[in-house]
């Protein structure tokens, strides 16, 4: 599990100056975030696609919330900046960290890839996203 603070270097995500100025004190000022950045690139350039025993996938959920499991979404980059996305349930995420494990067609699409998952909008709706109820 990493965050959606963390860019997907494959994706050529970008920031507007608003958020880089943000997450440039957090990589230097608060040890997780900077772990995070350096972990998603340990991955995509140490251990890649090839790796002969290693397959990963690396779950960006948005701010984090105590809530029970509800509808969620999960989408390739995140369609919002990183202060205006939608929360996401821990009981969210660890659902589909589980369904990952266990559902081999599920691990074979977001196999190799950075996620993002948020809880969808009180109508039960998200912005093009796979909508789950996993």
């Amino acid at each position: 599990m990493n965050t959606v603070g963390v860019q997907n270097p494959e994706l050529g995500e970008t920031r507007t100056w608003y958020e880089r100025a943000p997450l440039l004190l957090l990589r230097h000022g608060l040890p997780p975030h900077g772990d995070n950045e350096t972990a998603a690139e340990h991955l995509h350039r140490s251990v890649g696609k090839r790796h002969k025993h290693i397959e990963w996938c690396n779950v960006r959920p948005d701010a984090l919330i105590n809530a029970e499991i509800s509808p969620c979404e999960i989408v390739e980059s995140p369609s919002t900046g990183i202060f205006t996305g939608r929360p996401t349930s821990r009981s969210n995420v660890a659902r589909f960290i589980t369904e990952l494990i266990e559902n081999t067609e599920l691990w074979n699409t977001w196999k190799f890839r950075m996620p993002v998952i948020m809880n969808c909008d009180s109508a039960g709706t998200g912005v093009g996203g796979k909508i789950s109820n996993l």
